[in-house]
Order: structure tokens, then sequence, then C-alpha cells
């Protein structure tokens, strides 16, 4: 079963992308399956692993409002054992779309679902906001990656916002309260096993 990683930060700029493509680059040379979803409207993945958005017929966005299969977009790239699920523009107009779905911030997960065996990894590239693409990518996750710079609106926008009794659930959390610290993320992925049984560690 694969691991998913997520790699969020609301704030802009503070290399999200650089993470995901690097991060997928190496896991894939150590000859992981490995897959990347670009969930990001700006399609900056997609781009630096090679593939030009305008060319895209169908991407995350198809996947998440529409129901199409990840394996039918997925996109080999030049890098051995490392494929794409590209991303596209309008990917901006999915949050519309999908707000009076129910269960909307499980799509990504039930799009994940019947590939994730396939996969060692699966990192997710999020776009610099808390909005409901992000959030499904939060929720498909089994680890977050928070990149951050050495400066504090950097450093603000990873703060994990705090909820409990005393405050209403999260919006589109779509259970009951809950209670997020900075425990909740984990900036190192330890114990990695490859397929011949080495064991090896990699951090952020």
């Amino acid at each position: 079963m694969g691991k998913v990683i997520a790699i969020a930060n609301q704030k802009g700029g503070v290399g999200k992308t650089t993470t995901a493509m690097n991060l997928a680059a190496s896991l894939a040379v150590l000859e992981y399956k490995t897959l990347v979803i670009d969930a990001d409207p700006q399609a900056n993945t997609t781009s630096g692993l090679g593939i030009d958005p305008k060319s895209v017929d169908k991407s995350i966005y198809e996947c998440m409002v529409d129901g199409v299969e990840v394996a039918q977009i997925a996109i080999p790239t030049e890098i051995n054992h490392l494929t794409l699920v590209p991303s596209h523009i309008d990917l901006v107009g999915a949050e519309v779309e999908m707000i009076n779905l129910e269960s909307r911030e499980e799509k990504m997960r039930e799009v994940i679902a019947p590939i994730k065996a396939d996969y060692d990894f699966i990192i997710i590239d999020c776009s610099p906001s808390l909005g409901l693409i992000t959030i499904n990518a939060l929720t498909a996750a089994d680890s977050v990656i928070i990149p951050v710079q050495c400066e504090y609106f950097a450093w603000k926008a990873g703060q994990a916002p705090e909820y409990d009794q005393d405050h209403p659930d999260p919006p589109e959390s779509g259970a009951g309260n809950r209670r997020y610290s900075a425990d909740d993320v984990r900036c190192a992925l330890t114990s990695i096993e490859p397929s011949g049984g080495r064991s090896q560690n990699a951090f952020c």
C-alpha cells in the first residue's frame, strides 16, 4: 500500500512545488514507484516535469469532478518509475462545482484509493491556499510536509488552526470536533523500506 504525502502551505513561494518535484524524483531514482498529483491550478509541477499544461486533455480536475479514473490520465515522465497526474487551469473551478457535493472533502481520497496499492509513494503538490482542494489533499494524505522559508509570514502560514469543544467544526471538516497542533505535522520520512530491504531516512 502506497504512502500518500501532501506538500502544503497556505503561503505561496515557499518551495512546495520544488519540494514535491525533487522528493518525487529522488524516490523514483531509488526505484520506488512514485506518482505525483499536481493539485495546483498553476500547474507548475506539470510543466516542471516536462508536460505542457495547454496540451493536457484530462487532469486531476476531471478525476475529482467527473469521476474519471487516475489510471486513464496518468502520464509517464522522462524519469523511470515516476508518473504524473497533471493539473490544468480548470481546477480553479473545481471548488465551486464541488461545494454542494456530499462528502466533498473526501473526493481526492476516493480518487486515489483504487491506485494506492500500485505505487510506493504518492506525492500531492498543493496550491497556496486552504481551500477545498487543499483540504481534499490533506484528508487523503498519510503525512504532510510543510515547506517553510526562514521568515515570519511563511512560518505563520504553517501554523495549524486549533478546534475544540468550545468551537464549531472547521469548515469542510466533515467530522467531529478535533484539535490540531504542530504535532500532527511530520517533516521527516523515516524508515523508508526500498524493494531491496535496505532501511533509509529522508528528511525534508
